[in-house]
């Protein structure tokens, strides 16, 4: 809750692009917009610092098209497991002239092993000079032993909770805004809940408040979105969110944005389970998504901020975002 003031910050930046681009009659790529905003708070709440892409023209600096790169290239590192030794064991600037978007990885790698050095030789003292808890100060004073404090270690855990808290919300952001301002009847009904709920737009939005409007949480989860083969001993098994959330059984016509699928405490195929059992975005029980929480706050404050600043005009080049 204490990092709540750091999203509203962010999200004001936000504003502030959407409002010079309006004035200016310009198109700005949403995607850029979420993927800035996104990374600026995930390094903000791991590390108490960010690179400031909220305030780069058009939001161009970020990390989406860094982390595409590397989710590319994932597929073959899978197979070919060699391949990343060989390429870590290479000088940055041969990376990067191989892989340009790479750059900026290769850069937050270099920053994040100074920055936990620095935060690990200040210890105690770094932990009260910042103004919220971050990751990785708690970290460092907890009493986990010191191989899992390693400089290696951290530093890949370092570069996973920003991969994981960037692309997930920064594409639910965009996709949200889309299927909202693309669809009146949804557009309508949210801003009349909002209005409704924030009668004053000078006060700040709370997260717990809007946690309990039930269309603005029908419109987030709604963005969330074998038989006859025998399976040898041994063999892993997992299923991905995406078969789950367009199962037709389950959620019927689930290509089609409809929030209130989600009203009324709705029940599953099953008539047992309530249909939110089948939300699986995050993943289910003791393995499930740890930034969850952190993830629904930035989503509530980001609509309630967005519809606070400004009254969406819908024009047909917004379809295309």
């Amino acid at each position: 809750m204490s990092f709540q003031p750091v999203i509203r910050k962010k999200v004001n930046l936000v504003c502030g692009q959407l409002s010079r681009c309006m004035d200016r009659s310009e198109v700005l790529d949403l995607v850029n917009v979420w993927s800035a905003f996104a990374g600026d708070v995930i390094t903000e709440y791991a590390f108490g610092f960010c690179y400031n892409h909220l305030e780069s023209p058009g939001c161009k600096e970020n990390f989406h098209a860094a982390f595409m790169a590397v989710s590319e290239f994932g597929h073959v590192a899978l197979q070919f497991p060699w391949i990343h030794p060989v390429l870590n064991m290479l000088p940055d600037s041969i990376n990067e002239r191989m892989n340009p978007p790479l750059s900026i990885i290769l850069k937050l790698q270099r920053d994040l092993r100074t920055i936990i050095l620095r935060i690990a030789s200040e210890k105690g003292q770094a932990y009260k000079q910042q103004s919220h808890p971050t990751i990785f100060h708690e970290v460092l004073r907890s009493d986990l032993p010191p191989q899992e404090k390693a400089l290696r270690r951290l530093g890949d855990e370092a570069q996973t909770i920003i991969g994981a808290g960037l692309e997930t919300t920064a594409w639910t952001l965009s996709t949200a805004c889309f299927h909202i301002i693309n669809q009146p009847r949804v557009y309508e009904k949210l801003r009349d809940e909002l209005c409704k709920a924030i009668p004053d737009p000078s006060a700040p939005a709370d997260w717990l408040q809007l946690e309990n409007l039930p269309y603005l949480k029908a419109c987030i989860r709604e963005e969330f979105h074998f038989n006859g083969y025998m399976i040898p001993l041994d063999t892993p098994v997992s299923r991905d969110f995406l078969h789950v959330h367009s199962n037709e059984r389950i959620f019927p016509d689930s290509t089609t944005y409809t929030p209130e699928r989600w009203l009324g405490d709705p029940k599953g195929p099953d008539g047992v389970k309530q249909l939110s059992q089948y939300m699986v975005a995050f993943g289910r029980g003791a393995r499930m998504c740890l930034g969850m929480q952190m993830a629904y706050c930035e989503l509530y404050l980001v609509v309630a901020s967005l519809k606070r600043k400004f009254e969406f005009e819908l024009y047909e080049t917004d379809r295309s975002l």
